[in-house]
């Protein structure tokens, strides 16, 4: 690309005030092509790190995502050994009442 386009350049002609000129690229010229190729060549690489930064963000978020889903998860589960432990205190709780009850009509029965 670069090198086609300074010979395009050397050989390229102006066409001014009817007549066909052959142009000879000064030095300016050359530099400014240059410097256009590497400004070029930044935006590129510019571009290629925002599309990794772009990257590593939806990577960061999906992580993200994954460990609160996780974390949820997790806390749910715990939730549910809570409510758990607490049903079977429940059910502890019942059966002694129960029991007590028991007790108590057998001593009125007695009585």
């Amino acid at each position: 690309m670069c090198c086609w386009t300074l010979s395009h350049q050397w050989h390229s002609s102006v066409r001014v005030s009817g007549r066909v000129m052959k142009t000879a690229t000064p030095m300016p010229v050359t530099e400014k092509l240059i410097e256009t190729e590497i400004l070029m060549e930044t935006v590129m690489a510019m571009r290629i790190v925002m599309r990794m930064q772009m990257v590593m963000a939806m990577v960061i978020a999906i992580l993200m995502a994954m460990w609160l889903v996780m974390a949820t998860a997790m806390e749910m589960l715990e939730m549910l050994r809570v409510m758990e432990t607490a049903m079977e205190m429940l059910e502890k709780l019942m059966a002694m009442k129960m029991l007590m009850a028991m007790k108590m009509l057998t001593a009125m029965e007695t009585a």
